[in-house]
């Protein structure tokens, strides 16, 4: 198959075409679980998608003890330019709205790393509350 129909098949869903917009936006690796709670998705689900992504070779993925983190492989030079493609082409405000959750769910970070793990909604916004108000994660 071509290399091109694999990256396009990959990036042919709503789900996996945020997850490789927030991806290619951020400088950072992402853990699975501030991607769960930045799309509002259950873990089943961005797992799976990733998974794809992964496949067709648009992420990285680094373990870090029981955490994977994944981040785009920007400067790879054959899917650099379709993340960069899909970071300028994909606006709105869903991807708006990822964002903003995104980077509130940063905010729980210590250092470069989740130290939260996975939350539910409920849960997620009380943290981010708490942390806006000074109190740590």
């Amino acid at each position: 198959m071509l290399r091109e129909v694999e990256i396009l098949k990959a990036l042919s869903d709503e789900p996996r075409l945020r997850m490789a917009r927030m991806l290619a936006e951020t400088a950072q690796s992402l853990c699975v679980c501030e991607m769960v709670n930045a799309l509002n998705m259950p873990q089943y689900v961005v797992s799976k998608h990733l998974a794809i992504l992964r496949g067709a070779g648009l992420l990285d993925v680094e373990r870090r003890g029981t955490w994977a983190y994944y981040s785009a492989r920007r400067e790879d030079q054959e899917v650099g330019p379709w993340l960069e493609f899909v970071r300028k082409a994909c606006t709105g405000k869903v991807y708006e709205d990822d964002a903003k959750r995104l980077s509130a769910r940063l905010t729980l970070r210590a250092g470069e790393r989740c130290v939260v793990g996975f939350v539910g909604e409920e849960q997620f916004v009380k943290l981010v509350r708490s942390r806006k108000k000074g109190v740590p994660a």
